[in-house]
């Protein structure tokens, strides 16, 4: 099972309020973390985008530093099931759902902590350049 699925069946079984156990809640976690993009992974992806910068700098702020989706050019579907309208926007989605549940099933991994507060700062570094909220506003929607 892909990473992907697994976030999908997860995500549903939490919404029927199915109980996990804490063994499922390791496998669930296994699964997800065998998803962790290696850094090539990570600069194919960012090459593939087609964004409006052109600059390295602010497409690796933009995309997807840990968890980039399986498939480049495909937007995938998350929690909400509604497809994001551009395939950066679809993959941080991807990442930080993965992210979330990850901090449900193994919220005990300090390399999970890292991970969070680098994505925190990220996308707070990007919030900056624009009009969203800024600083530890943006924090607690993560």
């Amino acid at each position: 099972m892909t990473p992907y699925q697994m976030m999908l069946i997860a995500n549903e079984l939490m919404i029927k309020g199915v109980p996990v156990s804490t063994n499922e809640q390791a496998r669930i976690a296994g699964t997800l973390w065998q998803g962790l993009s290696g850094e090539q992974t990570v600069n194919t992806f960012r090459q593939s985008l087609k964004t409006a910068f052109h600059t390295g700098s602010a497409k690796k702020m933009m995309s997807p530093r840990y968890f980039v989706p399986p498939v480049l050019n495909k937007k995938m579907r998350t929690l909400t099931w509604v497809t994001p309208r551009t395939h950066l926007f679809s993959a941080n989605a991807y990442e930080l759902e993965i992210m979330r549940l990850l901090a449900l099933m193994d919220a005990d991994s300090v390399r999970l902590q890292s991970m969070i507060n680098t994505t925190a700062d990220r996308l707070d570094g990007h919030a900056s350049a624009g009009s969203a909220p800024k600083g530890n506003a943006m924090r607690p929607r993560l």
